[in-house]
C-alpha cells in the first residue's frame, strides 16, 4: 500500500474521530465570558511549562513540557518520561505530531523520537538526521512529514530522512517552523533566509517581511481559506493574494512577540504572545491576559480539540477555554456596574438591565448603552421594570417612577403625582393592561393619566408591597412585606392563603394554560396554588434552595428558579405529581460544577427574563448571566464510549497478548479506563460489569478503575458504559476480554479421574467384602450341613430305633389302657420325627441337581395338608429358581409357618398357595378361608403363639415386606413381597456378619 493511500485512510480515520459534536467557542462572546479551567502542578501537572499540545485521533491530549511527555484524559495526567527508552532528559519538547499508524513523533531539543506501541525509538545520524534540536514537525497532505532542524528542513520517507539542500533552494541553515497550506504549498521559515515556499521541486523566496537581522519568524499558520499567518517578534502578518497586512500592539495586539498560532473552528485566528493571547476575527482584536485569569503571560502553545475547546499552554500551566452553559456579563463586557437589578425584554426585543447605583442599560446583543440620572432618570438605583400597552418602558427607582419612549426618558413621577411613596419596588402590567405600582406605603394604579392608591383599608393584606402578579381569573395578585397575600377580582381585593404567609412572597409566576400560580418566597420554598389547593415545596422535599427570587418556564415544561445558591431546574410534571401525592419527593438539577458560581439577586422585579431567542437571563450579585438552553440540552448528550488505558495483573502491567490467557496464580486484575471528553469530565460517571463474575451492573461513580481479587478460573468480558451523571449513558462497550486458566487440580479431567479412582476403590472394597461374606456364608452352610449329618446319624437314627422298638412292643401287648397310651406316645413320636426331618432338610444347603424353590414350596404345601380335610390350590411359577440360599431358606420358613397356622388354627376348607412375579418384585402368598382373626398391629397374638412375629422378623432379615390381612369368618391372607434388588445380595447384619436364620418359635 503506497503512502498516498495510507494518508487518505488516515484522513478518513481522523474524520471518523471528529464525528463527536464540536460545539466551538461562540465568537460573539468576549474572551472573559468563556468558562475557564487551569491545571498546574498542584493539580498533578508534572512540569508547568507547556511547549506543545496535540490531540490524537483516539482523543487523548498530549503535552510536551521540559523533559516530560504527558498524556491527559481530562481527569488525570500520565507521565511517560519514566518509560524505558524515553530520551528527553531535561530537553524541551517543542513539537508533537501523530502519524497514520497512530505513532506519536516528538521533536525536542534532544532530537527526534517516536512513541509507538509503548516503546520509544530515537532517530539520529544513522537515519539521516543531524544531531541537535528539532524545532518543528509538519504533516503534508500526501502523508509526508517535515522536520525542522538547525541544519535545515528534512523530509521523512519510510523512517529515513532526506535533507532539502542548497541545490533545492534551501540554504541548509536553521529551519524554525513550517506549515502546509490547503493548496499543498509548503511554507518554511529559516534563520537566515526568512520566509520561503516549496513549489514541488525547489524553494522559492516568499513575500518580503520587514524583518531585520535581529528579528525572526517564530510561528506559522496556514489558514483554511488560503491565508498565511506569520508570527514574528515584532508583530503578526497576514499574507493573502499577494497582500501583506500587519498587526501590532498599536492595532490592539496583546504583544508584538508572537510565539504560537492556531485557527478556531469559526475561522478566527488566535495568537499566543509574551503578554497573553489575542483573538482576531472580522478585523477586531480581543485580548486575554494574566489580569483576566491567564495562568502566565508567556503563551507557548495553542490548540483546539475536537469538542471546540481552546487549550493554552503557558509557562505556568495548562488553560482551557470552553463555551459554558452560563455566560456572564459584567463591567468587562460593558455593564456600568456588576451590582445588577431587574432584567426585562421589551416588545421590540431589546434587553434592559437595571443596576443598583449605575443607571439603566440596554443590550443589543453586542454592546450595552446606559441611561443614568444625567440622562433624565429619576434615580440610578433601579428596582423594577415593566412595559405598557404602547410599548413604553416604565422604570421603578429609589426616587420615583420613570417613563421611557424610544430609548429616551420622557417623564418622571413622584409623590406629587399621586404615588404613595417615592421608592418604587415593583411595576407591573396585569392581564387587562392596567399598570400597577407597588411601594412601601401602598399600591397605586395608573389609569387615564392619574394614580389611584389602595391600602389595607381596601382589602390588601398590608401596605408594604413587594411583589405583583396576574392570573387567568384574578386580575392581580399582591404580596406584602408581612407575608400577606391578596387578589383583585371584579374590582375588589380579597385576602387569601391565610396561614401560609409566614414567609414573604418575592415573586409571582402564573401559568394560565395549566391554571397554576407559582410563588417564590424568601425562605419558605416554592408554592403552587391550583383550584383552591396550596402546595409547598422545600429543601426537605428535594428543592435545591428555599430562597426563590424568580421563576421561568421553558418549552419543555421545566421551571428555572433563581435562588440564593444560583440557578436550578425542576420539571413541572414532578411538581404536579408531588402535589397530587403520586410521588414523595422531587429532583432539582442545579447548574453543575464548572459553570460560574453566583448568587441570584433578591428584591428586584423581575429578577429573571426569557428572551425570544430562547435564552434565559438572571440578575446576580456579580453581574448578569445568560443561560443557553441549547447548550444545556447538549449537555445531555452521552460522553464518548469508554476506552481501555491499561490492565494490571497482580500489580504488574500486562499487554494485550499476555492478557488473553492468564495462568494461576494471576487472578487479581485491575482495569483502568476513561472516557475522553474535556467539556465536563468531572460529571462523567461509569457503570461496569465483568461478565462471568458480576451478576448486575455496578455504579462506580467517577472512578476510572475497577479491581477484582481472587477471580476463579473462567472467561471474562469487562464492559463499561459512560454516563453524564447518572442520567444519560451511552451503549456499553467491551474494552477487555481475558481468560484465567485453572490449576490442573481444578480441571474437569482431574475431577473425573478423582471420581473414577474413588469409584474404583469403592468397587474393589465392595468386591472384597462380598468375597469375605461369601466365604463366611459357605462356612455357615458347611456348619449347618455338619449339624444336619450329626442329627441324622445320632438323634434321628436313635429316635427312629426307639420308635421301632416301642412299635414292636405295642404289637405284642394286649388291648388295654396302657397299650392305648403307648400308641398315643408312638403317634406323637412319629410327628416329632417328621418335624425333625423337615428341619433337618431346611438346614442342608441346596446342591447341584437338588429341587428348586418352586418345587420345594410345592412339596412343603402338599406335606402340610397331607392327612387333613382342607383342600390345596397351588399357583407356582418359576420365579424363584435363582434365589440365594439364605433368601430361599427364609421364604420356605415363612411359607411353612403360614401353612401350619392355616392347617392347625383356621379350620379352613381351602388353602391357596401362590408364588409369582408382579412387576420387579417376587410375591409369595398363603391364603385360607378359615375363621380369621383381628390382624391389627395392636391386637394380641392369636393363641398366645409367636409364629406371626417370627414371620415378620424373617421378612425383615431378607429385606422383604410382609402383609397380613385377616377378617373374622372370612379367612386370612399372608403375602410376602420381595423387591428385585433383594433377590441377589446377602443381608448383612449390623456387625458385618451374615444374617443367620433366627430361632423359630411357634
Amino acid at each position: 500500500m503506497n503512502r498516498r493511500r495510507l494518508f487518505r485512510l488516515w484522513c478518513l480515520g481522523a474524520a471518523g474521530a471528529l464525528v463527536y459534536p464540536a460545539y466551538g467557542l461562540d465568537p460573539r462572546k468576549t474572551l472573559t465570558q468563556y468558562s475557564r479551567r487551569i491545571w498546574q502542578q498542584e493539580q498533578g501537572l508534572p512540569q508547568p511549562a507547556i511547549y506543545s499540545i496535540l490531540q490524537t485521533r483516539e482523543g487523548y491530549l498530549w503535552l510536551g513540557t521540559q523533559g516530560h511527555l504527558v498524556r491527559f484524559d481530562g481527569a488525570g495526567f500520565t507521565d511517560f518520561t519514566g518509560s524505558p527508552g524515553a530520551p528527553f532528559g531535561s530537553g524541551l519538547i517543542q513539537s508533537l505530531l501523530e502519524d497514520e499508524d497512530r505513532g506519536i513523533w516528538i521533536g525536542s531539543t534532544g532530537g527526534l523520537t517516536k512513541l509507538a506501541h509503548g516503546a520509544f525509538t530515537h532517530y539520529g545520524v544513522k537515519d539521516g538526521l543531524p544531531n541537535g534540536p528539532v524545532g518543528c514537525l509538519a504533516r503534508g497532505h500526501r502523508g509526508e512529514m517535515w522536520v525542522c532542524t538547525e541544519k535545515g528542513l528534512f523530509q521523512e520517507e519510510a523512517g529515513h530522512f532526506q535533507p532539502l539542500t542548497e541545490a533545492r533552494g534551501s540554504s541548509g541553515v536553521g529551519a524554525t517552523t513550517a506549515c502546509e497550506a490547503a493548496d499543498g504549498t509548503l511554507w518554511v521559515a529559516a534563520l537566515d533566509s526568512g520566509l520561503s515556499r516549496w513549489d514541488g521541486s525547489r524553494f522559492v523566496a516568499g513575500p518580503a517581511l520587514p524583518l531585520s537581522e535581529n528579528h525572526r519568524v517564530q510561528a506559522l499558520l496556514c489558514g483554511r481559506e488560503g491565508a498565511l499567518w506569520v508570527g514574528t517578534d515584532i508583530g503578526l502578518y497576514r499574507i493573502a493574494g499577494g497582500k501583506v497586512r500587519a498587526w501590532t500592539t498599536a492595532g490592539g495586539l496583546a504583544s508584538d512577540s508572537i510565539l504560537t498560532l492556531a485557527e478556531g473552528p469559526d475561522g478566527s485566528v488566535w495568537a499566543g504572545t509574551r503578554d497573553g493571547i489575542s483573538r482576531l476575527r472580522d478585523g477586531e482584536v480581543a485580548n486575554f491576559r494574566v489580569r483576566d485569569g491567564l495562568s502566565h503571560s508567556t503563551v507557548l502553545s495553542l490548540a483546539f480539540d475536537r469538542e471546540g475547546s481552546l487549550w493554552v499552554g503557558t509557562k505556568n500551566g495548562l488553560n482551557q477555554f470552553l463555551d459554558g452553559r452560563v455566560t456572564p456579563y459584567t463591567i468587562g463586557q460593558g455593564l456600568p456596574s456588576n451590582d445588577t437589578g431587574p432584567v426585562f425584554e421589551d416588545s421590540g426585543g431589546s434587553l434592559w438591565v437595571g443596576t443598583l447605583g449605575a443607571g439603566l442599560s440596554k443590550f443589543d446583543g453586542r454592546r450595552f448603552t446606559t441611561l443614568t440620572k444625567k440622562n433624565g432618570l429619576a434615580s440610578d438605583f433601579i428596582y423594577s421594570l415593566s412595559e405598557d400597552e404602547r410599548g413604553e418602558l416604565w422604570v421603578g427607582t429609589s426616587d420615583g417612577l420613570s417613563r421611557i419612549h424610544n430609548g429616551r426618558v420622557v417623564e418622571n413621577y413622584g409623590k406629587r403625582d399621586g404615588l404613595p411613596d417615592r421608592l418604587i419596588r415593583v411595576v407591573f402590567r396585569d392581564v387587562k393592561g392596567v399598570l400597577w405600582v407597588g411601594t412601601p406605603r401602598g399600591l397605586a394604579k395608573f389609569e387615564n393619566g392619574r394614580f389611584t392608591t389602595y391600602t389595607e383599608a381596601d382589602g390588601l393584606a398590608g401596605n408594604s408591597i413587594v411583589a405583583l402578579g396576574s392570573g387567568r381569573k384574578s386580575q392581580l395578585f399582591v404580596a406584602t412585606e408581612n407575608g400577606g397575600l391578596a387578589f383583585l377580582r371584579d374590582g375588589k381585593f380579597t385576602k387569601y392563603l391565610q396561614g401560609h404567609g409566614a414567609a414573604e412572597t418575592d415573586y409571582f409566576y402564573a401559568d394560565p394554560p395549566a391554571h397554576v400560580l407559582w410563588m417564590g418566597t424568601l425562605g419558605g420554598g416554592l408554592r403552587r396554588y391550583r383550584d383552591g389547593k396550596a402546595t409547598i415545596y422545600s429543601v426537605n422535599d428535594g428543592l435545591f434552595d428555599d430562597q426563590i427570587y424568580a421563576i421561568l418556564l421553558d418549552d419543555e415544561n421545566n421551571l428555572w428558579l433563581a435562588s440564593s445558591r444560583g440557578i436550578f431546574v425542576v420539571n413541572e410534571k414532578q411538581l404536579d405529581d408531588f402535589a397530587e401525592g403520586r410521588t414523595k419527593s422531587i429532583t432539582s438539577v442545579p447548574l453543575g460544577t464548572g459553570d460560574v458560581r453566583f448568587e441570584c439577586r433578591a428584591g428586584v422585579q423581575p429578577a429573571a427574563a426569557r428572551t425570544r431567542d430562547g435564552r434565559l437571563w438572571f440578575s446576580t450579585t456579580n453581574g448578569l448571566v445568560s443561560v443557553d438552553r441549547k447548550r444545556v440540552q447538549r449537555s445531555l448528550v452521552p460522553p464518548p464510549p469508554a476506552l481501555l488505558e491499561e490492565v494490571m495483573v497482580n500489580g504488574q502491567r500486562v499487554g494485550a497478548k499476555d492478557l488473553k490467557s492468564l495462568r494461576p496464580p494471576q487472578n487479581n486484575v485491575e482495569i483502568h479506563f476513561t472516557s475522553l471528553t474535556f467539556l465536563a469530565p468531572e460529571r462523567v460517571t461509569f457503570r461496569t460489569m465483568l461478565e462471568g463474575y458480576d451478576k448486575t451492573w455496578k455504579r462506580g461513580g467517577a472512578a476510572r478503575a475497577a479491581s477484582y481479587t481472587n477471580l476463579p478460573p473462567g472467561h471474562y468480558r469487562f464492559r463499561v458504559s459512560a454516563c453524564k451523571g447518572d442520567r444519560v449513558c451511552n451503549d456499553p462497550v467491551t474494552i477487555s476480554e481475558f481468560t484465567i486458566v485453572p490449576y490442573f487440580f481444578e480441571t474437569a479431567p482431574f475431577f473425573a479421574a478423582v471420581a473414577g479412582s474413588i469409584g474404583l476403590c469403592v468397587w474393589l472394597a465392595y468386591q472384597l467384602r462380598i468375597r469375605r461374606l461369601k466365604e463366611q456364608f459357605q462356612m455357615v452352610l458347611a456348619e449347618r450341613s455338619r449339624i444336619a449329618r450329626e442329627l441324622h446319624d445320632t438323634l434321628l437314627q436313635g429316635s427312629s430305633s426307639l420308635t421301632m422298638q416301642m412299635q414292636a412292643l405295642s404289637t405284642r401287648m394286649r388291648a388295654s389302657v396302657e397299650k392305648e397310651t403307648l400308641d398315643d406316645i408312638l403317634h406323637d413320636a412319629g410327628v416329632c420325627l417328621k418335624d425333625a426331618r423337615k428341619s433337618l432338610w431346611g438346614l442342608r444347603s441346596p446342591r447341584s441337581g437338588e429341587s428348586s424353590m418352586p418345587a420345594r414350596l410345592g412339596q412343603l404345601a402338599r406335606q402340610a395338608v397331607e392327612g387333613q380335610t382342607a383342600r390345596l390350590n397351588l399357583s407356582i411359577d418359576k420365579s424363584g429358581r435363582d434365589l440365594p440360599p439364605e433368601v430361599e431358606y427364609h421364604l420356605l420358613r415363612i411359607a411353612r409357618e403360614a401353612l401350619a397356622n392355616a392347617v392347625r388354627h383356621s379350620g379352613a376348607g381351602l388353602i391357596e398357595v401362590s408364588l409369582k412375579t408382579r412387576g420387579p418384585a417376587l410375591e409369595l402368598s398363603v391364603k385360607d378361608n378359615g375363621r380369621g382373626f383381628d390382624a391389627s398391629p395392636d391386637a394380641p397374638v392369636p393363641g398366645g403363639h409367636y409364629g406371626l412375629l417370627g414371620m415378620r422378623e424373617r421378612a425383615a432379615e431378607i429385606g422383604a415386606e410382609l402383609r397380613l390381612t385377616s377378617e373374622a369368618g372370612v379367612g386370612t391372607d399372608v403375602t410376602l413381597v420381595l423387591p428385585a434388588g433383594k433377590r441377589r445380595g446377602l443381608r448383612v447384619g449390623g456387625d458385618g456378619a451374615v444374617a443367620r436364620p433366627p430361632v423359630e418359635t411357634r
